[in-house]
């Protein structure tokens, strides 16, 4: 089944579709959606917040995720006004710092990129180094999709 469901989200948009799915997802999760993806407005870096407990080790967290779609590599990296990068850089610079409700402050913060597809060779040492040196202010996670088609089997489906 998770062999199905990550061919089905590699034929997904980024927009419309695979950022619609996403906060089903974490409400199926736990979390609840404080801010979804929205045409026209300008999101500093996440298309989706959410608050909840981690399943993994039950600590309430503040949940940003960056929507991309297809395998991320060089080019995708750090190519533009849409790059992975830059939205990272506009998380840190500016959503963190001003979009964050009072309630919400003390939470752990944790920033996933999620994608339909993988995080390519060539730029694994760069996700990784990003993380080491924003690891202060929040734990990256990386969700491509196997591990997202994983979370539906488990959450969704089950």
């Amino acid at each position: 089944m998770r062999l199905i469901l990550a061919q089905y989200l590699r034929t997904l948009r980024e927009r419309d579709e695979f950022d619609r799915l996403l906060p089903d997802l974490l409400l199926s999760m736990g979390y609840v959606p404080v801010s979804k993806p929205q045409t026209g407005i300008r999101q500093y870096g996440v298309d989706v917040a959410a608050v909840g407990k981690n399943p993994e080790d039950g600590v309430k967290e503040l949940l940003c995720l960056i929507v991309k779609r297809g395998d991320l590599g060089r080019n995708e990296w750090d190519s533009g006004p849409q790059s992975v990068r830059q939205s990272l850089n506009e998380v840190f610079d500016v959503y963190l710092q001003t979009h964050v409700e009072p309630q919400h402050e003390p939470l752990r913060k944790r920033i996933v990129l999620a994608t339909t597809g993988d995080l390519k060779q060539d730029t694994q040492i760069n996700w990784d180094s990003y993380a080491k040196d924003h690891s202060g202010l929040a734990t990256l996670d990386f969700w491509g999709g196997d591990k997202i088609a994983t979370l539906i089997e488990k959450f969704m489906l089950s």
